[in-house]
């Protein structure tokens, strides 16, 4: 794999995740200046701080999958 095709890959997950932030920002923007429940709030951040949590593991365990992959390919040649 040419390491140019990469470029726009990456390009694309970082605009993707940009967007995703933005997104995310203006939502809990508007349901705070909204007047929502305070109750409704506070799950809301809870839920987001847990999902924050899981996500390390998430990741964490993709890119073990990835690199047992790589490594298993490197072994059967």
């Amino acid at each position: 794999m040419d390491f140019g095709d990469l470029i726009p890959i990456s390009l694309f997950v970082c605009i993707a995740y940009t967007i995703e932030v933005c997104v995310d920002a203006m939502v809990r923007k508007r349901m705070v200046a909204t007047g929502g429940s305070a109750d409704l709030v506070a799950s809301v951040l809870r839920d987001e701080e847990l999902r924050r949590r899981q996500s390390s593991l998430r990741w964490g365990i993709v890119l073990l999958s990835v690199a047992l992959g790589f490594g298993l390919i490197q072994w059967f040649g």
